[in-house]
């Protein structure tokens, strides 16, 4: 099979992957993880934030976090919103925060799960000398981040790079979000490969010069004729194609036994 796609051309010079994780690397099975992450939300929060008013002081935050364009963090961002529905002192809403995730967040390993292929990815890309970046839309701090990872057998410390709240202070879909992560890595735009499944989120990457790669799933194959005409689109298929695709290309090549 192969990849297809344009991604050939000077495909030498890439020396760096740009994973995405939710959809890329992980899967989740989200029935009843949204009802479940607030319930425990009321609870740790109740008494610092009025309980009627925790819902949509969380849905507030988070949006604007993910629309964030100011020189503060977006874990910051998140903070400061959340706490101006408080009764509490920021310090006790970032305490209950980080709490909501180191317990309350833990609880969910069930809802996250590998994907197929992709350890193995992670694994060859860093045996052929590839630098790896996780660059997932940077909505959550660093834990969260870890324990989704690990809970679907990616190990964090295999990458260089891991974008999240704490660090970033913009997020995906905005094509600055792939311009601040450049700055970040310090690596040229055309040294990269942005390795995604979701064209909404991660062909952006294309507009800072970074070619994008999508992972073709079951879910979304009646839409590839449409998807694979973006002209943002470099390539696109399975991770196994990948895998090949980097074997070819790699910065050290590992030599056939």
């Amino acid at each position: 099979m192969g990849i297809k796609g344009s991604l050939e051309p000077s495909a030498q010079k890439i020396n760096t992957l740009l994973f995405d994780l939710d959809g890329t690397l992980i899967d989740m099975r989200p029935r009843g993880l949204r009802v479940r992450f607030m319930s425990r939300a009321l609870l740790r929060y109740a008494g610092a934030i009025p309980f009627w008013k925790i819902p949509t002081a969380f849905s507030k935050a988070m949006q604007d976090l993910q629309n964030n364009t100011s020189s503060i963090t977006n874990y910051k961002t998140f903070l400061n919103t959340l706490s101006s529905y408080a009764k509490s002192n920021p310090q006790e809403i970032e305490r209950r925060t980080r709490l909501l995730i180191s317990k309350d967040f833990a609880r969910f390993s069930s809802s996250f799960i590998s994907r197929p292929g992709a350890k193995e990815t992670v694994d060859l890309g860093n045996r052929l000398g590839y630098k790896l970046v996780l660059a997932t839309n940077p909505v959550w701090p660093l834990q969260a981040i870890q324990f989704r990872a690990t809970w679907g057998g990616i190990q964090t410390d295999s990458f260089d790079f891991i974008s999240h709240s704490e660090i970033m202070n913009r997020a995906k879909p905005s094509p600055e979000y792939y311009e601040q992560l450049l700055q970040k890595i310090e690596i040229p735009a055309e040294n990269c490969l942005m390795i995604g499944n979701d064209p909404h989120k991660d062909l952006p990457a294309r507009e800072a010069g970074i070619r994008t790669f999508l992972v073709e799933k079951p879910e979304t194959e009646k839409n590839w004729d449409i998807i694979c005409k973006d002209p943002r689109l470099n390539g696109w298929g399975s991770l196994f194609d990948l895998q090949e695709w980097m074997k070819e290309h790699a910065p050290n090549p590992v030599p056939e036994k």
